[in-house]
């Protein structure tokens, strides 16, 4: 159970960095599936098809004419399609409890993602891949924007490995306008909106970052000799309704959890 300066500080700044929240055998159970996940998708994985998220494999992308299947793997959708260890984590109860003290009602899901940062310096021509700073509500919009993240890194965050930044305060601002396309990605103007501008997450594995949709954030290069990875798990309360069918096709979509 949280603390009412936790949720205090998650209503003002917009986002609650938890240690340690998940159990320490659990976390390695989440990190070797996680893993084998990673590797047996790098080499099998099919493409996604336009308007298909359900069993999605992003790829980082290869030069023109090469074959799209060299990109490395960097973002998988529907993690509980894949194996029970993703299910059980969204009913795991700290992480539900947590999710009911910051949403104030009924939790329900909106979808589950892995996202894997490759190592530039063992990737040729890699820059380990730059998320620019924008908000996820124009990916998936609600009515009543209680739509949030919950951020968990299977390894440890460092300054080199490409930690998230966050922008405290930014999600007052409301819906602000990005240039790009849900196909694309959004993408905030750098110039305004530059990397720097966002406090960065300095986390272990095991710990948890939620972040409400409105917050502005994005992550720099990671420049480790390693993968960095992180679970992201996204949640509305019962009550909140989607401005359009983003995900829909997701696994589990709109199921009621708390």
């Amino acid at each position: 159970m949280l603390t009412q300066d936790q949720i205090n500080s998650y209503k003002d700044n917009g986002f609650l960095h938890i240690e340690g929240l998940l159990e320490v055998g659990f976390l390695a159970e989440l990190q070797r599936q996680s893993a084998q996940l990673i590797e047996r998708l790098q080499e099998n994985a099919p493409l996604p098809q336009d308007g298909v998220l359900r069993q999605a494999v992003f790829r980082e992308p290869v030069p023109v004419g090469e074959d799209p299947q060299k990109g490395a793997a960097f973002a998988i959708m529907d993690l509980q399609d894949y194996d029970p260890i993703f299910t059980r984590l969204l009913f795991y109860e700290p992480l539900l409890g947590a999710l009911r003290d910051l949403l104030g009602s009924g939790v329900k899901l909106h979808h589950t993602r892995m996202i894997t940062k490759g190592s530039a310096k063992k990737t040729a021509g890699s820059e380990g891949w730059v998320v620019g700073t924008h908000q996820d509500q124009p990916f998936f919009p609600h009515r009543d924007h209680s739509t949030m993240a919950a951020w968990m890194p299977l390894v440890d965050i460092t300054f080199e490995n490409g930690p998230l930044h966050v922008v405290p305060d930014s999600h007052k601002s409301g819906p602000i306008e990005h240039n790009g396309s849900p196909e694309i990605g959004f993408r905030l103007d750098p110039d305004e909106w530059p990397i720097t501008k966002g406090t960065p997450v300095i986390a272990r594995a095991g710990d948890v970052v939620f972040f409400n949709y409105l917050v502005v954030h994005g992550s720099t290069p990671n420049r480790s000799s390693a993968r960095r990875t992180a679970l992201i798990y996204q949640f509305c309360s019962s009550t909140d309704e989607p401005l359009d069918s983003a995900h829909h096709d997701s696994s589990g979509n709109g199921m009621l959890l708390a």
